[in-house]
């Protein structure tokens, strides 16, 4: 049964309002927090690197066995590297955006941050999580 607004006891209204408010307010500072600790570090036969929450390359190590391969063949595995760690780091980062999401259930900078992923960028995450299902 839906309550009639003209009913609401406005200061109760408004501490349930500040309540909600608070808890969103530390939800969002710890969620800070959390993404400033994203660290995603990839290790494959060829190369070894790490990206932040941003997907900026941190570190790279090229292994004996990435020096012998072509320079296109190189590229084409750092690449790859690189694309993984930023699928682990962007699942790191919706699984803290969902927990600052509305307390209704709503996702809406779940779904913003689903709908500004670069196309290219998303095929290559469906590539790599399509992979690793099989």
């Amino acid at each position: 049964m839906t309550q009639d607004p003209t009913s609401i006891d406005p200061e109760l209204w408004l501490r349930d309002y500040q309540r909600t408010a608070d808890e969103l307010a530390a939800r969002a500072r710890e969620a800070e927090q959390n993404m400033r600790a994203i660290h995603s570090e990839i290790e494959t036969k060829h190369v070894v690197l790490s990206v932040n929450a941003a997907g900026v390359l941190e570190s790279l190590r090229v292994r004996d066995a990435g020096m012998a391969l072509s320079a296109a063949r190189l590229s084409e595995a750092i690449m790859n590297a690189h694309a993984e760690a930023v699928t682990q780091a962007t699942a790191q980062m919706r699984t803290i955006v969902a927990g600052i999401s509305p307390l209704d259930g709503e996702q809406p900078i779940v779904d913003y941050m689903q709908r500004s992923v670069p196309a290219d960028v998303q095929r290559r995450m469906d590539q790599i999580n399509e992979e690793r299902r099989r």
